[in-house]
């Protein structure tokens, strides 16, 4: 059994998916995104209505407070206002400063307070239970921030194909494109 096969079967046995995924038996997008299959051997596969609950735009009281520090400049907040703003932040590998280490951006997130604002707010329990899980307060910050992006980055592979097989959330072409590919810019 081929690894779509099996993570096409997870899904379906989990019964996560209000819809068949793939649509119509047709496993060509699991095949064809790179990461889905890991992505839905981690986590059962959200739906259009979960994928756009998730992505949403949030109000100004549901925002994250991520924390951005450039070594020769000090540092800054920066407010999230959806899953998908998280994920560029986190995920965004700005190629032009590697080697610059003065210039280097340090992210800085509280993890635990971010799995809470996954769990509660964004309404993603899978990923925030993985997130606890993969994540251990006794970690060092490092190694629960390469969790963070690791697990996130899966995760945003499912919305993106959940959107391009329902067609609904977000609205846009790149609302479910890994950052770096379509999506636009903080």
């Amino acid at each position: 059994m081929s690894g779509a096969d099996a993570a096409e079967r997870t899904v379906r046995e989990e019964g996560a998916a209000a819809v068949p995924f793939p649509p119509g038996d047709d496993d060509a997008l699991l095949e064809e995104t790179p990461g889905l299959a890991e992505a839905c051997r981690r986590f059962p596969m959200p739906d259009g209505t979960q994928a756009e609950r998730a992505l949403r735009e949030l109000s100004w009281g549901e925002h994250f407070v991520a924390g951005r520090m450039v070594p020769s400049k000090g540092g800054s907040d920066l407010y999230l206002y959806s899953l998908k703003s998280a994920a560029v932040f986190l995920l965004d590998r700005d190629q032009a400063n590697i080697g610059k280490a003065s210039d280097q951006i340090i992210k800085l997130i509280d993890v635990d307070a971010f799995i809470a604002w996954v769990r509660g707010t964004v309404g993603d329990e899978a990923l925030a239970d993985a997130l606890a899980a993969d994540c251990p307060a006794e970690d060092p910050y490092h190694d629960r921030l390469e969790g963070v992006q690791r697990l996130l980055a899966l995760r945003m592979v499912q919305y993106g194909a959940a959107e391009r097989a329902g067609g609904s959330a977000g609205g846009g072409e790149d609302a479910g494109a890994a950052p770096g590919e379509g999506s636009a810019p903080l």
